[in-house]
């Protein structure tokens, strides 16, 4: 990223300063007809080219009216993401909401960050909006065909400034004084969909990926000696694992803005709704200025071969720590499927955190009552965490296609004991109680 020039107008954006590169899947000839988008036959024409020209973060704001089946679209995006595990591609979840299984392609491929839609808050609420802990009522709800959770996270979609394009001019700029919402200026609008809620999840990501090649993590203060280049599936693991359950949904019908209705999840975080939550960046990751003490431990590209057992042991201590709940999120690009899976899943690797004092305690992915056989994100969430031992168990339960590698993010107050089941050689970046041979890949 360059210097940043000085602040003009209303709307800074999510990350300010980051390079966009754009593909035009548009019709010039006709933009009032529903049929204005020309989508190439293989995804690999665009996705390439955007990633020839550096982009490492790709949105999709788009999709069909197909049905909820996993289709070439979807199976494109994991064979794109699986065989470049340094991209990322985020994939609104759509507008059919409610209701479910309204969630259409692409947002149903298994490696994309899928990203449904909240409210706005503060200025930016329209009279009866309850605020950001509440899901938007368009906002296209899972599960996936064959019962992946989807959408993974949501963010802000209703009521949101936004940038707009006018006919016939060029060099739109924001206007100096702050929009109502509806109103539109310049070159910003107040907009809805997840075709908006996407886009910030994918800054959100460019934050991310700039925090690594920082040098931020893992002490919250930029040393430079401590970069490296993030995989995709590291990103996803770290939004999904610090995103944070909703209040509620909130219905719109003819006199506006509804009475909420408690989403079924409750204070769990794991729903066809929300997927794991609204993405917030201050609980994901530690930074020594947020006023938010939190600690993390991350290893990323890790190989596992099938059958394989790694065991990480931490400990929770709560000294010089604010964080009062234990997350921990694994996340692999999986093989792609065939069109119209039944079982979409082709590499199974199971989550399970152990207690090892007092009242022991095991805790699964996703919430479960067992280990989940079918999402290639698993989290663990233990709220009101107690200081003492854990472990950290991730197995190889069936793996089609060995090895395979994987993401893991653990954030609250955890600090690293030692591990045991890993190849050394293949571990990013290395644990403080071994030497590794492999190099972290470094920023260029």
């Amino acid at each position: 990223m360059g210097k940043r020039l000085a602040a003009q107008g209303v709307a800074d954006g999510i990350a300010p300063d980051a390079k966009i590169a754009f593909f035009d899947i548009g019709n010039d000839s006709d933009p009032e007809k529903s049929t204005c988008c020309s989508i190439p036959s293989d995804f690999s024409i665009f996705l390439s080219k955007a990633r020839s020209a550096g982009a490492k973060i790709q949105n999709i704001s788009w999709g069909t009216m197909a049905n909820n089946n996993y289709i070439k679209m979807d199976r494109m995006l994991d064979d794109f993401i699986y065989n470049d595990q340094d991209s990322i591609i985020v994939v609104a979840a759509g507008n059919n909401g409610p209701g479910a299984k309204t969630v259409v392609s692409p947002a149903l491929a298994k490696n994309v960050i899928t990203v449904g839609a909240h409210h706005s808050g503060l200025q930016d609420l329209y009279q009866g909006q309850l605020g950001r802990n509440y899901l938007a009522f368009f906002s296209a709800e899972g599960p996936t065909a064959d019962g992946r959770l989807k959408p993974d996270v949501v963010a802000p979609g209703l009521s949101v400034l936004t940038a707009r394009a006018l006919p016939l001019r060029t060099g739109e700029c924001d206007p100096t004084i702050q929009l109502t919402p509806g109103q539109a200026m310049d070159g910003v609008g107040y907009r809805y969909g997840t075709s908006f809620a996407a886009p910030i999840v994918s800054g959100m990501a460019a934050l991310i990926r700039q925090y690594f090649m920082d040098g931020f993590y893992p002490s919250g203060s930029k040393i430079t000696s401590n970069s490296f280049l993030p995989s995709g599936q590291l990103i996803k693991a770290i939004i999904l694992n610090g995103a944070q359950p909703l209040n509620g949904y909130q219905p719109y019908g003819a006199n506006g803005f509804q009475n909420p209705v408690t989403l079924p999840s409750g204070s769990s975080g794991y729903d066809n709704r929300q997927g794991y939550g609204r993405a917030i960046l201050q609980t994901s990751l530690p930074l020594s200025n947020s006023g938010l003490r939190m600690k993390a431990i991350a290893f990323d590209r890790v190989m596992i071969q099938d059958n394989q057992v790694h065991t990480t042991f931490i400990t929770i201590d709560s000294t010089n720590c604010d964080a009062t709940s234990f997350s921990v999120t694994i996340s692999w690009a999986d093989p792609p499927a065939l069109d119209g899976c039944q079982i979409c899943s082709i590499n199974d690797i199971d989550l399970v955190v152990y207690r090892q004092f007092g009242d022991y305690g095991t805790f699964y992915g996703n919430g479960g009552s067992g280990k989940d056989g079918i999402n290639n994100v698993e989290r663990v969430r233990i709220s009101s965490v107690s200081n003492g031992s854990y472990k950290v168990v991730v197995t190889a339960s069936n793996l089609a296609i060995s090895p395979q590698y994987y993401s893991i993010i653990m954030t609250g107050c955890p600090i690293y004991k030692s591990r045991t089941g890993y190849n050394y050689q293949s571990l990013c970046p290395c644990p403080p109680d071994t030497t590794c041979s492999y190099t972290c890949p470094k920023p260029m």
